[in-house]
């Protein structure tokens, strides 16, 4: 058991806490009328079989995450030469642990809306003019995007001025400790590897923050443009959220490219300081984002403008679309209504926005997510193993 196999180890102990601590507090975190992906009176959270549900969610998370915490424990002792594995993988088990503890609160919160006979209003608002006009790409904070790009071609001009002088045999691949396994002759397309990762990445950061722009948010009808006020806040801060990780990505590319131009190689001590300084950057703005922005914003207290009431008053912003239909969502998480014409829309478990998956845009996007992330863990594994 060497010194990075326990930094690793770690690691995946703190991921797997931070994960449970988020998923407990996401009750608190989403809108009032939804219940585990079940929408419910607003009033109903007072409610001593509501509070119920949500105390066993908790105990549920507790349990499960402490099988993984156990599972983690026992892989350091057993192999920790698989350490970095696990760092990898362990998001997954996270992922079926979370679901585990949701599942059986989402049956009990449908089964306590039959049986309490809840009636609610299933219809949502429609996005007005004036609020998609407010919402054109000029909102996106481009700074952040300028940097990348500029950075980006940084290390392209870097390549060429050091082609001549880097070694004619450059490393290709890297174990745990950052010692070089594997080499190929130097060419500027192989010197490109880095560079273009970083464009590939910074292309997806875009894109979501443009989906981020574009998602159907809920409306409350009751306070319709406190909602438009917040949805603007809250897209805003997810857009520079975004950028901020568009520059993390940026700066570990950047200071990769040396050592894979066999130059200036980083130690394996090094490398792992970097890691972990850019896993916290990812993390840490998840805290807030939880703790005081909410559900779409829900939490956030904006200044109301009168562009929101305006965008509130329209016709267009009236109560139009069945998207609130608990009918319409697979387990309380899944969107699947052909009717809505909408493709990135609310999640209702959680912070962050989903897809419409009756439509065959929202199918193609998901099938290419799914593939983007086994291909990147793929990648992964091939480069680490």
């Amino acid at each position: 058991m060497d010194e990075l196999d326990l930094i690793l180890f770690i690691t995946n102990l703190s991921l797997i806490v931070l994960v449970g601590v988020l998923m407990m507090a996401t009750p608190n975190i989403i809108r009032k009328s939804l219940l585990f992906g079940i929408r419910v009176p607003t009033s109903a959270h007072n409610e001593a079989e509501v509070k119920a549900i949500k105390i066993k969610y908790r105990v549920l998370i507790i349990v499960y995450f402490a099988v993984v915490l156990g599972i983690a424990v026992a892989q350091y002792v057993i192999a920790p030469d698989l350490s970095l594995m696990a760092t990898l993988y362990f998001p997954f088990f996270a992922l079926i642990a979370a679901f585990l503890a949701y599942y059986p609160c989402y049956k009990g919160a449908k089964s306590l809306k039959e049986s309490k006979g809840w009636k609610v209003d299933s219809s949502s608002m429609t996005e007005t003019r004036s609020a998609v006009a407010r919402q054109k790409l000029k909102d996106i904070p481009w700074i952040w995007y300028i940097v990348g790009i500029v950075a980006t071609v940084a290390m392209v001009i870097y390549a060429f001025y050091k082609y001549p002088s880097i070694p004619d045999v450059i490393p290709t691949h890297w174990n745990a400790q950052m010692e070089a396994d594997a080499w190929g002759n130097k060419s500027y397309l192989l010197l490109m590897t880095f560079p273009l990762i970083n464009l590939a990445m910074l292309l997806t950061m875009l894109f979501s923050n443009v989906a981020v722009l574009k998602m159907k948010l809920q409306v409350n009808t009751e306070d319709a443009a406190l909602s438009f006020a917040q949805h603007r806040l809250y897209r805003r801060l997810m857009g520079h959220m975004l950028g901020f990780y568009t520059l993390l990505m940026t700066g570990f590319c950047a200071f990769m490219v040396p050592t894979s131009f066999g130059i200036n190689i980083m130690d394996g001590s090094s490398f792992w300081i970097i890691f972990v300084i850019l896993m916290a950057g990812f993390i840490l703005p998840i805290i807030p984002l939880y703790t005081h922005v909410g559900q779409g914003g829900c939490k956030l207290k904006p200044k109301v403008t009168n562009a929101d009431r305006y965008a509130a008053g329209h016709p267009m912003a009236q109560p139009s679309m069945s998207r609130g239909d608990d009918r319409f969502w697979i387990l309380g998480m899944f969107y699947y209504n052909p009717e809505d014409p909408a493709i990135l829309v609310e999640d209702r478990f959680g912070s962050n926005g989903g897809l419409n998956y009756a439509r065959l845009p929202g199918k193609i996007l998901a099938i290419a997510l799914g593939m983007l992330i086994v291909v990147t863990y793929v990648i992964c594994t091939v480069i680490f193993y």
